[in-house]
């Protein structure tokens, strides 16, 4: 969909802001937030890690997916 909708001379620079957002969010926040989570929300649970992975990670799937249909959308308005 983004290559329908991007110029192909800024398609490099899609691809390179896209690797810089999942390599901020992949390796620099998740583990701190799920650290965080760990401290903060699920004290005394039996399993606290497992239990903070699935939650950091969870939401981070409910924004991936509600940015998605935004782009879909979008592509669909743009398309009509």
């Amino acid at each position: 969909m983004i290559a329908r909708i991007a110029p192909s001379a800024m398609m490099g620079r899609l691809i390179a802001f896209y690797l810089v957002i999942e390599g901020v969010l992949g390796i620099g926040i998740a583990p701190t937030l799920t650290a965080l989570v760990v401290e903060h929300v699920f004290v005394g649970a039996a399993q606290p890690i497992p239990t903070s992975m699935a939650t950091v990670h969870g939401l981070y799937d409910l924004i991936g997916l509600v940015f998605a249909v935004l782009l879909y959308l979008g592509f669909r308005h743009r398309q009509a």
